[in-house]
């Protein structure tokens, strides 16, 4: 029909669909650049994003260049599943852009306007927020979190972007702030593998700062599932000597082998147990050794 019919511009879009379903990438942009510049005002919407979908495809546009032509053409058409759509669309691109802030806030203007499809925008308004905490400016990004910690995902992106979060600001040396944000997090997850990342942070954090009941209590808060990882008893065992138990963290460091044995030397050397320190480092060094060859 198209071909019997070229002049026709209500067949525009059809064209460059058929012909970018054929591999014909520059008679597919053509006829897009034709659907556009026609005054069907829907079919002109669906050209403008194909055309940026296919040359994002074929590497003729990145994602910053997508993102501006698909926002300059948001309002081409309005009110239906098409503008939601459109929507989330762009709302990806801003993310993969790194700008998950800009993201965030058009999927909460969309939740304005399309209510009914709230449901629908949740994952992509916790995706965006993910994406906002670890690529906006470290105090930006914790300012971000106050002000929407409901969005904060229990998948593996979301509990990242926490962590991220809380190392940007540590190391601006923003500890207790980076805490503030990994206690109120830990308070909202509910699955335990979830927390348990969480949890092992803020009492690396804690720790680091002297505050060896709070490195314990964070610890405390996330025990669920069979026994702790290597890491997390490590931190224990040095928080109980910290905090002046250091027969009991000795039991807990001693337990994980070859694996404790560095922390066992350490906080043998503190309590200057010197012939104890030197067994527990040459265990380490011993297991760090490869074995000669035959």
């Amino acid at each position: 029909l198209g071909d019997s019919d070229p002049d026709n511009p209500s067949l525009h879009l059809a064209r460059g669909m058929v012909a970018e379903a054929d591999g014909r990438i520059e008679d597919a942009l053509t006829a897009y650049r034709q659907a556009i510049q026609g005054r069907d005002r829907l079919r002109r919407a669906r050209a403008i994003r194909r055309s940026v979908e296919l040359r994002l495809a074929v590497g003729q546009l990145d994602a910053a260049g997508a993102t501006a032509e698909l926002e300059a053409a948001l309002f081409a058409w309005r009110g239906d599943a098409d503008e939601m759509n459109a929507r989330i669309r762009l709302a990806e691109l801003q993310r993969e852009a790194g700008n998950g802030r800009a993201a965030f806030e058009l999927l909460q203007e969309t939740q304005r306007f399309f209510p009914e499809r709230e449901n629908d925008l949740r994952p992509h308004l916790r995706a965006a927020f993910a994406a906002a905490l670890q690529s906006a400016p470290p105090l930006t990004a914790a300012a971000f979190y106050d002000a929407h910690p409901e969005f904060l995902s229990e998948d593996a992106a979301g509990i990242r972007s926490v962590l991220v979060l809380a190392d940007r600001l540590a190391a601006l040396d923003l500890v207790d702030r980076a805490s503030a944000v990994l206690r109120d997090a830990l308070g909202r997850l509910t699955d335990p593998a979830a927390r348990k990342p969480v949890s092992t942070k803020l009492a690396a954090l804690r720790l680091s700062e002297g505050d060896a009941p709070g490195a314990l209590a964070a610890l405390d808060a996330a025990t669920e599932g069979n026994g702790e990882e290597v890491e997390r008893s490590i931190l224990r065992g040095r928080a109980l000597a910290r905090a002046g138990n250091r027969r009991v963290a000795e039991g807990v460091l001693s337990e994980l082998g070859d694996d404790g044995a560095e922390a066992l030397a350490e906080i043998r050397a503190e309590a200057q147990d010197w012939s104890g320190a030197a067994s527990a480092m040459l265990q380490h060094i011993d297991a760090k050794i490869p074995p000669a060859p035959a």
